[in-house]
């Protein structure tokens, strides 16, 4: 399937009551909230062939819970081979925004329909390892009567090995929400996934490594497949938390971490001054050096209560 030039254009609408149809009301409270917010724009200072963006598509699952779609990237591809991904690339020049470009690479890598989607926003920019910017764009998949959302995508060979989904929501946690969900939820294996490193028992860990200004919080989620990590967790975080209203339970940057407004400014003037991006350790794996695995200690994530240890989500330019 081909997404023809301004497809999306036509989405570019108020988000209708009729959308929200088959929602219960949590979920509706969620998808009105996104479809609220500013949206982001272009940075003109940084090279586009340095720019990308990826498309976090939501979803209420049969289980009632607001899902976002997730992949599996192939096995042979260069880039984080085997890794939890979301949708998406860089912006090509055919595209008229990164909105175009979320949608043209979630046509392309596991055949969304774009007229089954409606846009809701687009984030301000996080960085990748390699420090280039990644927008992200959230869609919404109204509910469809008896179908099964997932069934619906196809995945490209070429670029991806699984789609699968799961719950928003638990990137605002460290815990399982109620007693037994980790068995509801059928985590997968832990010696099985990221066998590289040593296997994850917790629900998340994190790492904190030496990257631009200070250091960075490397996040890792535990779900029914690969360990959601790195440039995919902090995007998901930010996501729930504008999604649900509040910040995640735990804190989300090392002590020392400056915001992504801060560290995009560090890459932008490295740009202008014709250097490029610093790149950072990618949790032992997709480029770095051989026997890096655990380079940095590994900690079991926390949950603050009081939410007095959560660093405020922000990531406004």
């Amino acid at each position: 399937m081909e997404v023809k030039h301004g497809t999306l254009r036509k989405f570019r609408r108020e988000l209708k009551e009729e959308d929200l149809v088959g929602l219960n009301s949590e979920n509706a409270s969620c998808i009105k909230r996104l479809a609220s917010k500013s949206s982001s724009a272009f940075l003109s200072e940084i090279p586009m062939k340095n720019q990308a963006a990826v498309a976090a598509i939501l979803f209420q699952g049969q289980d009632g819970q607001l899902r976002v779609v997730m992949t599996t990237r192939s096995l042979h591809l260069r880039s984080h081979p085997g890794q939890a991904s979301l949708p998406g690339g860089k912006f090509d020049q055919v595209d008229d925004s990164f909105e175009e470009t979320a949608l043209r690479e979630s046509v392309e890598e596991i055949g969304l329909e774009p007229d089954r989607v409606i846009w809701l926003m687009t984030s301000p920019p996080f960085l990748s390892k390699t420090a280039m910017l990644v927008h992200p764009v959230v869609f919404f998949m109204p509910v469809a009567e008896g179908s099964n959302e997932l069934s619906r995508f196809k995945a490209n060979p070429s670029e991806v090995d699984a789609i699968w989904s799961t719950p928003l929501v638990q990137f605002l946690f460290s815990k399982p929400l109620a007693e037994g969900a980790e068995q509801t939820l059928s985590f997968a294996d832990p010696t099985l996934v990221d066998p590289h490193r040593p296997p994850q028992h917790a629900l998340r860990t994190y790492s904190d490594l030496p990257w631009i200004l200070g250091s960075y919080r490397l996040h890792r989620f535990r779900t029914t497949h690969q360990l959601v990590k790195g440039l995919t967790a902090d995007i998901l975080i930010n996501v729930s938390a504008e999604a649900y209203g509040r910040r995640p339970a735990f804190r989300d940057r090392a002590p020392d971490q400056k915001t992504w407004p801060e560290m995009i400014e560090f890459v932008v003037q490295r740009y202008t001054e014709g250097k490029r991006g610093q790149k950072r350790w990618g949790d032992g794996e997709s480029g770095d050096s051989n026997g890096t695995e655990t380079l940095y200690e590994t900690f079991e994530g926390t949950d603050d209560a009081e939410g007095q240890d959560c660093a405020t989500v922000e990531t406004t330019l």
